[in-house]
């Protein structure tokens, strides 16, 4: 969908606040929610003065969107973004410049495993931090939505692909991966790791009971 759950928000501009990217690209910009969030996080400019007619945002933060269903685009994307790329991100991957971070949110388990993982260690290649990518832990159904083929569920990641990747950082957050696979630079995530034992039990427990009754446990989820 063009937008995504509020639950991870805080989790993800932990991440990003640690990694303090300058560039970055926002793969499947949807609604634009999480550009301006990282506007707003990395961008604000604090030397503002009082009754200025400057704008609040310094622009010194290289902030760029890939986009594979046009319709979702207006005003607000282009006014948040620097550019917009429309297309497939494995068909455009290639021409891309570099940037310091690539961000997909809710978007991988939208590929197949293998064009997939092709695709992450292409970016990975133009990136010096890495790619950070938010996907589902458990499966979850979803067809075309909203006249977007694209919104399909095909595939379920965990473990298994990130260790097929060359040095990737994962962790648990709700009922969500977040995975930094990591870029140019390494060793620079080593804060992002599993969480304990219990943790993943209690976790495991929370979900189990959130799909038998699903929003029981929505928002107690989002902090976990």
């Amino acid at each position: 969908m063009p937008r995504s759950s509020v639950y991870l928000i805080p989790a993800v501009l932990y991440v990003m606040g640690e990694l303090k990217p300058k560039r970055i690209c926002d793969i499947g910009i949807g609604c634009g929610k999480y550009g301006m969030l990282f506007r707003e996080l990395l961008d604000i400019n604090n030397e503002l003065e009082d009754h200025s007619t400057g704008s609040i945002f310094k622009r010194d933060l290289r902030l760029d969107g890939v986009e594979v269903y046009p319709n979702y685009l207006g005003p607000i994307q282009e006014a948040i973004y620097d550019n917009i790329f429309i297309g497939d991100i494995r068909d455009l991957a290639e021409q891309l410049p570099d940037y310091d971070l690539f961000v997909m949110i809710d978007i991988i388990e939208h590929m197949d495993i293998a064009s997939g993982t092709k695709l992450l260690e292409t970016l990975r290649s133009k990136s010096r931090y890495g790619v950070f990518i938010v996907t589902p832990i458990d499966p979850i159904e979803q067809e075309p939505l909203l006249g977007n083929e694209c919104e399909a569920h095909v595939s379920v990641w965990g473990k298994k692909q990130w260790n097929m990747l060359a040095t990737t950082r994962y962790t648990i957050v709700g009922n969500k991966w977040l995975v930094l696979v990591e870029g140019k630079e390494t060793g620079i995530a080593t804060w992002l790791r599993m969480p304990s034992l219990k943790r993943r039990c209690k976790l495991a427990y929370l979900r189990a009971v959130n799909a038998l009754f699903p929003g029981t446990y929505g928002w107690v989820l989002g902090q976990y």
